[in-house]
């Protein structure tokens, strides 16, 4: 890879954050891989995930060994199993300059593994 940005797209997962479902290379809208809540590209949302725009929105993204779980304002809305690298970089993005995206209360906690947590449950 030519630099961390290229790697980070070419061997990462990306949370959508695009009520629009945009796709770039047709220039069209409705595409449910690229709208929010998707794995984009990989997994499209299991539920609407429609959302007020200008309004706060609380996303929960818990990437625990290959499981991406996504829930979106309390709902959950994407479990998924990808195949990609389990390390890596955490990166938010906007797109361009027309598209005005802002976070807040941003937090990182390391989970237990899914293996871990498996046999605590089974041996209390």
């Amino acid at each position: 890879m030519q630099n961390a940005l290229q790697e980070a797209d070419a061997l990462g997962r990306e949370i959508q954050i695009d009520q629009r479902g945009y796709d770039s290379v047709t220039n069209t809208e409705g595409h449910l891989l690229k709208i929010t809540g998707a794995i984009y590209d990989l997994q499209a949302p299991s539920t609407s995930t429609v959302v007020q725009i200008g309004a706060w929105n609380n996303f929960l993204i818990e990437a625990n060994g290959a499981r991406i779980r996504v829930t979106l304002n309390g709902q959950l809305v994407n479990d998924y199993q990808s195949p990609r690298e389990q390390t890596g970089y955490i990166a938010l993005q906007a797109h361009d300059f027309l598209s005005r995206t802002q976070f807040r209360n941003l937090q990182l906690k390391k989970l237990p593994s899914e293996k871990s947590a498996e046999t605590e449950h089974l041996h209390p």
